[in-house]
């Protein structure tokens, strides 16, 4: 009779062999939240990539440098008793047209304008050394330039874009034909 309960034992342990079906309807379910997850980064991925298509087509209406202008040679004091001699040329806007107080000709634009170079000799003279000497400070210097220069003749002479430093103004780029300096 200790033999008969045997039978009982496997007859309850089939049905637990069973089980594993119950698990199949589980997997269903988490393989449609991965289908469902696929579909919400593909739909992402894909606004995504619109939104970056819309902001190059921003890029490409950035104003282009039209006339540069190079400019007479600047020699000045900075604050920290060195000389400071630099050449530059500044890359105007398309369009823009710059002319000297007092030129009558109407053609170009001025290229040794008093107005011009007082911006640039008061940005040069507010520096010392040490912050244009590195790449980084001469970035910075030349932004500064664009500013000065933008903030006072893009009001005057119409707003014909966004230079390197966002000022509006006609002026776009700074451009370091020569720099030098020496201390005294």
């Amino acid at each position: 009779m200790a033999e008969e309960p045997e039978p009982k034992e496997q007859q309850e342990e089939a049905p637990a062999a069973e089980a594993p079906k119950p698990d199949k309807p589980g997997k269903s379910s988490k393989m449609l939240v991965l289908i469902m997850l696929a579909v919400v980064l593909a739909g992402g991925g894909f606004f995504g990539m619109k939104i970056m298509g819309a902001a190059k087509g921003k890029e490409a209406a950035k104003p282009k440098v039209g006339e540069v202008l190079e400019l007479q040679e600047f020699l000045v004091n900075l604050k920290d008793k060195t000389w400071l001699k630099v050449s530059l040329a500044l890359g105007i806007a398309e369009g823009a047209e710059l002319h000297a107080a007092g030129a009558g000709d109407g053609e170009g634009a001025a290229t040794d304008d008093p107005k011009m170079r007082d911006v640039i000799i008061q940005v040069l003279t507010s520096k010392q050394l040490e912050d244009i000497v590195s790449p980084e400070g001469k970035e910075q210097l030349k932004e500064d330039i664009l500013a000065k220069l933008n903030g006072s003749y893009g009001e005057h002479e119409g707003d014909h874009g966004k230079g390197e430093a966002g000022a509006s103004g006609p002026f776009l780029e700074v451009y370091f034909t020569a720099f030098s300096y020496q201390r005294y």
